[in-house]
């Protein structure tokens, strides 16, 4: 009996014991990390003069102060559009806000209320945050690093939504560039949404 109690503890010893899953070790073969801290390794550190994810963030965080202020001027009673109020005027910009919030067919014509909708947009808040992004993409910086640790096992990727909505403004500039006819605007635009998307590699 005792033999029998000794080999059954054994045997649920060396069941539970820890051992490296497969898929680490086909992980490790390819040169990928297996674990955080080797994700952390992994993901290099980047000189500061040489990171661009700053000037991103910093476009980040001016947008939502420069997007703060317009939408306490524009909720104004007198600067309401017409037919709206303070409770409606929420749903309206959703509606009204092209590429960022309202998306429309290749072909639709834009209605009129949602081109000054969104150009009263852009010349307050979109063309400032283009400057920045604009600067950043020229700025000579190409190698990247946003500032999380990945060691820990609760860090999140809060710059994958500040980048992916930082990409529809460079995408709302080309719009109205070419709506415009400013057809160099809209190349610049386009290729330095690149740099944008490279510095998430």
């Amino acid at each position: 009996g005792l033999l029998a109690l000794v080999g059954a503890v054994a045997a649920f010893v060396w069941i539970r014991w820890p051992a490296e899953p497969v898929w680490k070790a086909a992980f490790r073969a390819q040169g990928l990390p297996g674990n955080l801290a080797e994700l952390d390794a992994w993901y290099p550190r980047v000189p500061d003069a040489e990171n661009i994810a700053p000037l991103y963030l910093s476009a980040e965080k001016r947008r939502r102060e420069l997007r703060r202020l317009w939408w306490r001027r524009v909720t104004r009673p007198e600067a309401l559009p017409p037919g709206t109020t303070r409770r409606s005027i929420g749903d309206y910009s959703y509606e009204h806000l092209l590429v960022l919030t309202a998306w429309l067919g290749r072909t639709d014509q834009i209605p009129f209320d949602v081109w000054q909708w969104t150009k009263r947009y852009w010349d307050d808040v979109g063309a400032e945050v283009c400057h920045d992004l604009h600067a950043a993409a020229q700025s000579g910086r190409t190698a990247s690093r946003y500032p999380f640790d990945l060691k820990d096992p609760r860090f999140r990727l809060r710059h994958l939504g500040a980048t992916r909505g930082l990409g529809r403004h460079l995408r709302l500039e080309a719009l109205i560039a070419s709506a415009e006819g400013r057809s160099d605007a809209v190349v610049e635009a386009v290729l330095d949404a690149l740099p944008l998307a490279a510095s998430l590699r």
